[in-house]
């Protein structure tokens, strides 16, 4: 069984600080934010934004991880269109899981996060936690 966690990427592993966090008033001075190349954080009136399209990942565990209860941390920027881009693997404890998921986050499609009645780029990852037993 497979468990479906969406976050602001940054505040779960905590690695939020100054040289992370993006604020909404920044985000005014440079027209830039808000795309794939400078995305947003969710907060500071940046609405966040929702699934419409969820594409559940063919995990198959190993019989050596069926043993072993593990998670997989995906990090992703979700554009203006509402599409995941720089799908990227944060963590993950059962190597031959990653891709699949990878794979399941790049068909996942949302409804863009929206910043001043504009759809803008934003931050998130997705948690997947393998139960296999």
């Amino acid at each position: 069984m497979t468990t479906r966690h969406v976050s602001t990427l940054l505040l779960a592993l905590g690695l939020a600080g100054p040289s992370y966090a993006q604020t909404a008033s920044q985000a005014t001075q440079d027209v830039r934010l808000g795309t794939v190349a400078s995305p947003m954080h969710i907060g500071s009136g940046v609405k966040p934004p929702s699934m419409i399209h969820q594409v559940d990942p063919d995990l198959k565990p190993t019989e050596e991880e069926k043993k072993q209860i593990g998670e997989i941390f995906i990090g992703f920027v979700v554009d203006e269109q509402g599409v995941p881009q720089n799908v990227h693997v944060i963590r993950c404890t059962h190597l031959d899981l990653c891709q699949a998921a990878m794979e399941a986050v790049r068909q996942d499609r949302f409804k863009p996060a929206m910043y001043q009645g504009r759809p803008v780029a934003v931050e998130l990852s997705m948690n997947f936690d393998v139960d296999v037993f």
